[in-house]
């Protein structure tokens, strides 16, 4: 799958968060949501090939394009009709060359094994999403959004959002405001980094980052030691930390210097955002940042 230029220059260094909405399914039926047609984004049905569609250019010869892309990190699998067969929930990036990413919701339903696009419809410019789940036979989606008087590059505002498929349409039936996020919004999760190589550890050691949020402290693995930090919230997803605590094992000097890269990004955090059933910790500006993955609850450490 293409990568997402624009909008990985404003949200860099994602962490995927797979949640258990994300019921297994035939490979098949996957692999067709990325090659699927898809209407209700512009006038006529967008194609997709690989879970991307790049339209003409805006002016002859020029760069600029509209462009839509499949977000497969977060795609959510139930029944949406009734009918017992495995659906699908997922989410489309359509940017038209600006500064917008307008994230739109489909519905697909699984019709004899061909997956078919029955409803689309738009969510909003720049949404963060936390979560996304077919539930009882509606998609549930928990989001954060603009608050009165923010950029759309900086929302701030949870939103648990409700829709149904009815027919050919897809139908939000609420939409609750739950206030603004915070760094208790992290509390008791626990995620392991991705998105970048990690070096291969003697038997005593993991090799891993982690990073585990409780009682107001961010701790976990540094590649080779254990450690903590404590984390003060500054509200809408600003948040520092206070110097590291380690053990003081040693370890061979490639996971000694991941862990001292890891801990010098760790004491410049500054803020955190979500997207897309991801987490992201980021610097000043977003100069810098790393990506984890969510551990289940019974492997966090």
């Amino acid at each position: 799958m293409r990568s997402l230029p624009h909008l990985l220059t404003t949200l860099s260094g994602l962490l995927l968060f797979t949640t258990a909405a994300h019921a297994a399914t035939s490979s098949d039926f996957q692999q067709q949501l990325l090659q699927s047609s898809y209407s209700g984004i512009y006038q006529e049905d967008v194609k997709l090939n690989n879970g991307y569609y790049a339209g003409a250019p805006f002016d002859e010869g020029g760069a600029s394009r509209p462009t839509v892309t499949l977000i497969d990190e977060l795609i959510a699998y139930g029944d949406l009709n009734g009918d017992g067969q495995q659906d699908a929930a997922v989410l489309l990036l359509e940017n038209s060359g600006g500064s917008g990413d307008f994230i739109y919701l489909a519905a697909v339903v699984n019709d004899n094994g061909n997956a078919r696009n029955v409803a689309t419809r738009l969510v909003g410019d720049r949404v963060q999403f936390r979560n996304l789940e077919i539930t009882s036979g509606n998609i549930t989606a928990d989001t954060i959004a603009q608050d009165t008087g923010e950029s759309y590059a900086q929302p701030s505002l949870k939103k648990h959002l409700l829709y149904q498929l009815q027919g050919d349409k897809l139908v939000q039936l609420s939409s609750e405001s739950q206030g603004n996020f915070s760094a208790a919004d992290l509390e008791g999760t626990s995620w392991k980094q991705q998105g970048e190589q990690q070096t291969p550890a003697p038997e005593s050691h993991t090799g891993e980052i982690t990073a585990i949020f409780k009682d107001g402290k961010i701790s976990g693995s540094s590649a080779c030691n254990r450690y903590s930090a404590s984390l003060e919230d500054h509200g809408k997803g600003r948040i520092t930390t206070g110097p590291a605590i380690s053990t003081r094992m040693a370890c061979p000097p490639p996971l000694m210097e991941q862990e001292s890269a890891y801990l010098n990004f760790l004491s410049k955090v500054e803020g955190f955002r979500f997207s897309f059933g991801k987490l992201v910790l980021f610097t000043a500006e977003h100069q810098d940042s790393r990506r984890f993955a969510a551990m289940p609850a019974e492997t966090s450490q």
